[in-house]
């Protein structure tokens, strides 16, 4: 498979149309949250929407019922995001130092091991 400019374009034709458009309202769920958007949650809503009900039809139930989860994190994401924190002050985006970052990947990592050791030592 190549990915040509061809191919690119043969990709996306072959899309039905609500999967299109899902792509597209998930494009734009991103760009809106790197320009710290409102319209954001919208943009995830729908997408969100749009696949949960392409999954449910496709008989990709995990799939669909995982999308329902985003939906509600959508929602909950706008909410927050509209009256603020605790005391309605204005929530700041932040981010994530390395060394957090680094420990909580071996926090789910040792986790995941000790569950799977857990499992199948059983």
């Amino acid at each position: 498979m190549s990915l040509s400019p061809q191919s690119i374009i043969d990709a996306f034709s072959a899309m039905p149309m609500w999967e299109l458009l899902a792509v597209v309202f998930g494009i734009a769920y991103v760009l809106l949250a790197a320009k710290e958007s409102l319209w954001t949650w919208f943009f995830a809503f729908i997408g969100t929407l749009i696949y949960t009900i392409l999954f449910w039809n496709s008989a990709l139930l995990s799939s669909s019922l995982l999308n329902f989860y985003y939906m509600g994190m959508a929602i909950y994401g706008f909410i927050l995001w509209r009256s603020g924190g605790k005391n309605g002050e204005e929530l700041e985006i932040t981010v994530v130092c390395k060394k957090e970052y680094i420990y909580d990947y071996f926090r789910v990592t040792y986790r995941y091991c000790i569950r799977v050791s857990i499992r199948y030592l059983h």
